[in-house]
């Protein structure tokens, strides 16, 4: 009796143990060539803190590319966020903050130099485009009155 049940339990939920799998391969990695973003709205906004994030310089480590990813993919979150119906501005304010938490560690002048994986230029350039007067931040408040 037992055996039936597990195998049953197996059965019901195979589906979700696929749905899982699923959503974790469609997973948002950032293209190797200029990201499209949907939001018009701020797309100016974001494709200068794009090409902030890819011009900068990141220290020599086996996973610089991947460190520069995971800045992309969060302004392809930002984006996403913008473009949902309706916009939730307030959500994409969070991940300009999280953006913001993680170029400030990266680069924390307190780290050894091999710890350490934006250089400090890098983190004001790629920072200015999240928090100055044209950029994401500004644009945000601008167009989505948050």
């Amino acid at each position: 009796m037992a055996k039936n049940v597990r195998t049953l339990v197996a059965i019901a939920a195979a589906p979700l143990f696929l749905a899982i799998g699923s959503a974790h391969a469609a997973k948002a990695t950032p293209p190797a060539e200029d990201i499209t973003f949907v939001t018009t709205a701020c797309a100016y906004a974001l494709d200068r803190a794009e090409n902030a994030v890819r011009t900068q310089a990141y220290y020599s480590s086996a996973n610089w590319t991947t460190n520069r990813d995971a800045l992309l993919t969060k302004l392809m979150g930002i984006d996403l966020k913008l473009s949902e119906n309706p916009p939730k501005a307030g959500d994409a304010m969070l991940i300009i903050s999280d953006m913001q938490q993680k170029i400030e560690a990266w680069s924390d002048p307190t780290l050894a130099p091999n710890k350490r994986k934006l250089y400090p230029d890098g983190a004001i350039a790629i920072e200015a485009t999240l928090t100055d007067a044209e950029g994401v931040a500004a644009c945000i408040h601008e167009k989505f009155a948050y």
